[in-house]
């Protein structure tokens, strides 16, 4: 099963296939072809991860990558297509790669990149980001702009002048991020994608809860509410004042705005069906979903078979009936 080393920050995680490359091998002996093969295959994934790093903020923020904490993930149009062109991009080098030059280990880790960039490229045809997470449906009761916000927000640095520097310019930015995820729902509505409605029950009592009419009160600006020791009382005066100037006079309307179209008009909208039959390409999206999730090859029908079949075997075991009747008082059948 696909294990995801990150929390979805809108993120979904286009980054996860890091951790799973094999440890490379030092060895490459005297062979000087396949030492050269292997430099530009890691020099590849090197180059690689950092373009993810620069397309996806908030996972930057949050592996400790430097120099983009004053961004958010570009959701336009334009950041859109930037990151469909780094994919395709990426697919065209990792080609260039002659896999046959490099040593076993290095093998493995070609085929789980060539396999984790296929991945993407296969989900855009059902509105997935290129780098990841969904496009058609932006947000839910797990997450989205109205948790993941403050959750980066939180996750910063904030120990010098500099880094509150950085988050306030975060701040600033949050209205356009807001926007866009707001053009994304209108769009995937009108495409006839959204979660189901049962889902999305909690999710403007998120909205109101990240935006309480007190500045302070609010997650977004908690850290601005304890500063590190010794930091400058001038400074400290200063940024929470710019914060609480930000947050009424920009970031609160945003999310307000985001608040009354969910409660007024996209919920209202969503499907009723729990089912992703019910989503445009449903039974093909849904299949593409349980390989993705399951890295097998079965298809969902084989899936839940195997399911049933687990279920039966379970009840047709004496050992396990004995333990239900001692625990739970069930008689065994």
């Amino acid at each position: 099963m696909r294990t995801s080393v990150l929390l979805t920050i809108g993120l979904g995680s286009a980054l996860s296939i890091a951790p799973y490359l094999a440890q490379a091998n030092d060895k490459t002996g005297d062979n000087r072809v396949q030492a050269e093969e292997v430099k530009k295959f890691r020099d590849f994934l090197d180059e690689d991860w950092k373009r993810a790093m620069v397309d996806q903020p908030g996972a930057a923020t949050w592996l400790g990558f430097p120099g983009q904490n004053r961004r958010w993930k570009d959701n336009s149009p334009q950041g859109i297509e930037l990151r469909k062109k780094h994919l395709r991009d990426s697919i065209a080098m990792l080609k260039t790669i002659r896999r046959e030059e490099l040593p076993e280990v290095e093998k493995l880790n070609y085929d789980l990149y060539a396999r984790f960039l296929a991945d993407r490229e296969e989900g855009m045809q059902y509105g997935d980001d290129a780098g990841g997470g969904s496009l058609v449906m932006a947000l839910s009761q797990m997450g989205g702009i109205q948790q993941n916000a403050a959750v980066i927000l939180a996750l910063m640095p904030h120990e010098t002048v500099a880094d509150y520097e950085d988050m306030l310019a975060r701040l600033e930015a949050l209205p356009a991020a807001v926007e866009q995820t707001l053009a994304l729902l209108q769009d995937g509505l009108k495409r006839g994608y959204t979660p189901p409605k049962i889902t999305l029950r909690d999710v403007p009592k998120q909205l109101v809860d990240l935006i309480p009419a007190e500045p302070m009160a609010s997650a977004l600006l908690q850290p601005f509410t304890a500063f590190p020791a010794g930091f400058p009382e001038t400074e400290r005066a200063r940024l929470i004042d710019r914060a609480k100037s930000l947050y009424t006079g920009t970031v609160a309307p945003a999310f307000q705005k985001l608040h009354a179209y969910l409660a007024a008009t996209y919920i209202p909208a969503c499907r009723e069906s729990i089912a992703a039959s019910a989503l445009p390409n449903g039974a093909a999206n849904y299949a593409f979903r349980v390989r993705f999730e399951t890295t097998t090859s079965l298809t969902p029908q084989q899936i839940h078979q195997i399911g049933l079949a687990e279920v039966k075997r379970i009840h047709s075991d004496e050992r396990v009936q004995g333990q239900l009747s001692r625990v739970h008082g069930i008689p065994a059948d």
